[in-house]
């Protein structure tokens, strides 16, 4: 496992000229990397595919009352589950022992 150094991390965000998907994406990363500090024991393998549905809807239950720049956070954060997700089924696929539920 490699060590995020986040000051390098912003440094490149900030000085990056970036188009709109690029942002995005870096945006995602961003998620992704702070999530997987959170969580380091990366759970979310263990996690049923409802599981990850269900937090999905949730965040975008919570953008659609709200579709607003604050509410960016809840579409970066579905963004990470739908990700989560298709590892999870692509795993199952190349003989990764957790099964989707």
């Amino acid at each position: 496992m490699f060590k995020i150094d986040f000051n390098e991390l912003k440094k490149y965000a900030d000085n990056l000229k970036r188009n709109t998907f690029k942002k995005t994406i870096d945006l995602v990363a961003m998620t992704m990397m702070l999530g997987s500090k959170k969580y380091p024991k990366e759970d979310w393998k263990e996690r049923s595919v409802d599981h990850h549905l269900e937090h999905i809807f949730d965040h975008l239950d919570n953008f659609k009352a709200d579709p607003s720049l604050k509410k960016l956070e809840d579409l970066t954060h579905a963004t990470c589950r739908c990700m989560m997700l298709c590892e999870k089924i692509i795993g199952t696929q190349n003989g990764d022992p957790t099964t989707p539920r």
